[in-house]
């Protein structure tokens, strides 16, 4: 995957496993980040937050941010900056769309 820049996109962190792996001649025993929710659930447990129902994870990913999300059982918020996939908006669905963060008292 990658994330934009201010003026290009730019190869994200997938992209420099995929090269190492490639490089090492084996895939990772294990991978953290997202759509893994191990870091979501950690940071939960972290916050003493056994309720899933008082946390909600906002992203503008589809496939990595609202999929983590949903994976660790939270409410989730897709943020329309431009760059999710939206071909994946019939099988992946957040719980709240926005077309900005500055929206988000409309939820509160």
């Amino acid at each position: 995957n990658s994330f934009p820049s201010i003026d290009r996109l730019v190869p994200g962190a997938g992209a420099g496993i995929a090269a190492l792996a490639n490089a090492c001649g084996r895939e990772p025993d294990i991978i953290i980040g997202k759509p893994n929710p191990f870091l979501l659930n950690l940071s939960l447990q972290e916050m003493n937050c056994s309720d899933s129902a008082k946390a909600v994870f906002i992203g503008d990913r589809l496939s990595t941010d609202i999929q983590a999300g949903i994976q660790a059982n939270l409410d989730t918020i897709l943020v329309q900056t431009g760059i999710s996939d939206f071909h994946l908006k019939k099988t992946i669905l957040p719980t709240y769309t926005l077309e900005s963060l500055a929206q988000i008292d409309q939820l509160i």
